[in-house]
């Protein structure tokens, strides 16, 4: 009697116990369940990370730009971190007493990247960010000119050598496609607010896009 009543008692006991284990972890599985389940959550799902870490960013950039705030030209740029400082110049060129210089110098910051890891097609390219630019250029131009005129009733023509020097500055947001801070090939749209300052009066304040093919590394 005693050793049945013992026996009972100790089976209860043991039952209790596993009970209360069980309620003290209810949201532990076993180490196989659980990684089935994340396996399971992980089919089909293309994860997208919107952060780029500083040292993946590349340090310099080479490459072709032309546009009202960034100039036109060869372009190189500096990464420092998610920042960037460009210049760009096109040179002199020289027929027939004509000439033209654009140079430019601007700045901008990362703000978002989309990274696909997935697999599957897209109509996208794999990294695509987007960015603030700011900046200013300068353009000299030169020119011959030929101007038809009349004197005593005969008409007569003469050259005349024309300058004009014009200041554009402006800022907006661009969108960059391919390899922009990493190692690669890039194509970068900005469109800036840009005003436009000819010969020392204010001519034009319009939104205008600017073009960029670039080689990171």
């Amino acid at each position: 009697m005693f050793d049945r009543t013992a026996l009972r008692l100790a089976v209860t006991a043991c039952a209790c116990a596993a009970l209360v284990s069980s309620m003290a972890s209810p949201g532990e599985a076993s180490p196989g369940l659980q990684g089935s389940r994340l396996v399971a959550l992980g089919d089909g799902v293309t994860p997208i990370s919107t952060r780029v870490e500083t040292s993946d960013y590349p340090t310099q950039s080479v490459g072709f730009v032309v546009g009202a705030h960034s100039g036109a030209g060869l372009m190189y740029r500096h990464f420092f971190g998610p920042y960037h400082v460009q210049a760009s110049v096109l040179g002199h060129i020289i027929r027939d007493e004509n000439s033209l210089f654009w140079a430019g110098l601007s700045a901008g910051r990362h703000l978002l990247t989309w990274q696909r890891q997935g697999m599957g097609y897209s109509v996208l390219p794999n990294v695509v960010g987007v960015r603030f630019v700011v900046g200013t250029s300068y353009m000299y131009q030169r020119s011959r000119e030929e101007d038809f005129g009349t004197v005593d009733n005969k008409s007569e023509s003469t050259i005349v050598q024309r300058v004009d020097q014009v200041h554009l500055a402006g800022a907006g947001l661009g969108l960059v496609l391919g390899q922009g801070w990493r190692q690669g090939m890039a194509v970068a749209l900005d469109v800036t607010l840009t005003g436009a300052v000819i010969n020392g009066k204010l001519e034009w304040i319009l939104p205008v896009p600017s073009l960029e093919l670039a080689y990171n590394w």
